[in-house]
């Protein structure tokens, strides 16, 4: 039996790695066993975002489209984190959505199958799929 596909969204442009990797980082070292992933940071081309929209473009929208969840870090979210959203809730794929605040945009909590305060709740939760 193969294993469920998580893709790791959240904010990548303008961020640093800690904002960008060590999350990411963090889910596969707790979930590595039980799921594969799409992690946009395998393609990371910040510094070259002009040149390489396209191929950024493509990679992240199959990476997602070949996802069985969407794992969002809201709290470093971007128009890139908002695409994919909107695109796993067409595609009635589960969006798992951490945001720490109580206050959360309307659209993400409608678009949310779940919100999370922390990662930990979220990784927590997908430990018993």
């Amino acid at each position: 039996m193969s294993k469920l596909k998580i893709a790791l969204e959240g904010g990548i442009f303008g961020l640093t790695d800690d904002d960008c990797i060590n999350w990411r980082d963090y889910v596969i070292e707790k979930l590595g066993d039980k799921f594969e992933f799409h992690n946009p940071m395998d393609f990371d081309c910040r510094g070259k975002t002009v040149e390489l929209e396209q191929e950024l473009v493509d990679y992240d929208e199959a990476g997602m489209q070949s996802s069985d969840v969407l794992l969002v870090n809201a709290s470093t979210g971007g128009w890139g984190t908002a695409m994919a959203v909107q695109m796993a809730f067409d595609r009635n794929t589960p969006v798992l959505t951490v945001h720490p605040e109580e206050k959360i945009s309307p659209w993400l909590n409608n678009r949310s199958t779940v919100v999370f305060k922390t990662l930990d709740e979220a990784i927590a939760d997908l430990r018993e799929w």
